[in-house]
């Protein structure tokens, strides 16, 4: 995660039920298991907690890219803790030395210095086989403010058992939006990055995925299809959160998809 959590909303502690498939995951197991501002930016590591405890996976793997230093505000850093496999990959130079450091500590951590895209060598299929990651690992984290959608829409060789995509809440729920695929895109600190959270939920449901949870004006989560019955309960996308519609400056911008 980024700078754009001063547009997050910051949440309690709430009492999980323990019951396989009970209970509203997004408002329930939001808790912050890593309790310091180093953690993830709204819960997300609670939520991913209890998923993969229904999922009865103890130790996995993850693969997250525009992942910064590897600690701030991220989704997986629990994760590295409780010594899971990973891959983090990062673009930016000067960030990727500091995940680089950060990780050194962790040799499960693997580390690259890589943008993704959506063609050639910079596909994310093509990184991950690369380094042989397994084509149903469980879980891939997605945060670049810019080409996330289409990242997600180009993957088709790896099928991991859960996505977290951050979504771009100054949408309503009925409107599928991204901006367009644009390989040099970078995030200008507004709030031109992404998809609104209609866009996501269409296309995760396109490419066999159903949307469980969110955290508010942040991230979306999904589990495989194949992994949800009896486990969780869909979550319809009118109860998605969205913020003021009115302050998209670059609306225009933005293409239907």
């Amino acid at each position: 995660m980024n700078t754009k959590s001063q547009f997050a909303i910051r949440f309690g502690v709430f009492t999980a039920n323990r019951e396989n498939g009970g209970g509203d995951l997004s408002s329930q197991y939001q808790r912050n298991f890593c309790p310091d501002r180093n953690a993830s930016q709204g819960g997300e590591d609670g939520i991913i907690q209890e998923i993969f405890r229904r999922l009865s996976v103890i130790r996995g793997t993850f693969v997250e890219f525009g992942a910064w230093d590897g600690i701030l505000f991220s989704n997986t850093y629990a994760l590295v803790k409780k010594g899971w496999d990973g891959l983090y990959i990062e673009g930016d130079p000067k960030k990727f030395k500091k995940l680089r450091r950060n990780m050194a500590a962790h040799p499960r951590i693997r580390t690259l210095c890589r943008y993704v895209g959506c063609e050639g060598q910079g596909r994310l299929d093509h990184i991950l086989a690369q380094v042989n990651i397994p084509e149903d690992f469980d879980l891939l984290s997605i945060d670049i403010d810019g080409n996330d959608y289409w990242i997600f829409q180009s993957l088709a060789q790896f099928h991991p058992r859960v996505i977290v995509a951050e979504y771009n809440a100054n949408f309503g729920p009925a409107e599928s939006k991204s901006i367009p695929y644009n390989p040099r895109h970078q995030w200008d600190g507004t709030m031109f990055f992404g998809a609104s959270a209609a866009a996501l939920y269409k296309l995760a449901r396109a490419k066999g995925y159903t949307p469980v949870a969110y955290t508010r004006l942040v991230n979306l989560f999904f589990v495989r299809n194949d992994l949800v019955s009896g486990r969780f309960e869909p979550l319809a996308i009118e109860k998605v959160p969205v913020g003021p519609v009115h302050i998209q400056k670059r609306r225009a911008e933005f293409i239907d998809v």
